[in-house]
């Protein structure tokens, strides 16, 4: 028996007993109630890959999906990375495509996923409809109702309208994270960072003077 499940991926019980078999060359955590799981094996054209969706009882939802990549179920989806046209699909819980191939995207949170349109970034909700403008040069995940955003050389933080909330001033910055995000910047020829609230306002701050200008 450990012989049969030697190198290969299953998943157990609290008990520790197998309740998926150990087949998979990989094998991915559950989410959303699903998981990814991939074989690879050697032919004339070198190693190939498949990846299916399973469900907890190990059943594959919809088609196996060839030499592919997908991201964690989010909300009801999850992302297909297509390593071929270098472009992105997003799946349902069914396993089949909810949309056709689009430039970029990341995982659903709080109802909306960054989408790439034309080389900027915005945000759709879970109908695929843009419902922020696709006008920032980077983006992350809404967070506590907040999300932050490049625009320019510089970020901030919107809100799920596209207002600003907190003002567009960081060489970068994070999603928040129990009610905190962390920041870095350059001020007066040295690096600053630290963590702020969802006012904007600093509550921890470390200085790095050893990049500091000498006047």
């Amino acid at each position: 028996e450990n012989e049969k499940h030697a190198k290969k991926f299953g998943y157990i019980n609290h008990d520790g007993e197998f309740v998926i078999e150990a087949k998979f060359d990989n094998a991915y955590d559950f989410s959303d109630g699903l998981a990814v799981g991939r074989y690879f094996w050697a032919d004339t054209n070198g190693t190939r890959i498949e990846t299916i969706i399973i469900n907890k009882k190990g059943n594959m939802i919809g088609r196996p999906l060839g030499m592919t990549r997908l991201s964690s179920f989010n909300e009801g989806y999850c992302i297909e990375y297509n390593m071929l046209f270098d472009a992105v699909k997003f799946i349902g819980k069914n396993g089949e495509y909810a949309t056709d191939f689009l430039e970029n995207a990341g995982g659903f949170s709080e109802g909306l996923s960054p989408i790439k349109i034309k080389g900027k970034w915005g945000y759709c909700d879970t109908t695929f409809k843009l419902i922020i403008p696709a006008i920032y040069n980077d983006v992350g995940y809404f967070s506590k109702g907040i999300a932050p955003v490049k625009k320019g050389a510089t970020w901030g933080y919107i809100n799920k309208t596209g207002e600003t909330v907190i003002p567009f001033k960081y060489d970068s910055c994070t999603s928040f994270d129990n009610l905190l995000a962390k920041f870095y910047f350059s001020q007066s020829g040295y690096k600053v960072n630290g963590f702020i609230n969802k006012k904007g306002e600093i509550v921890w701050q470390k200085e790095n003077f050893k990049d500091k200008k000498v006047e």
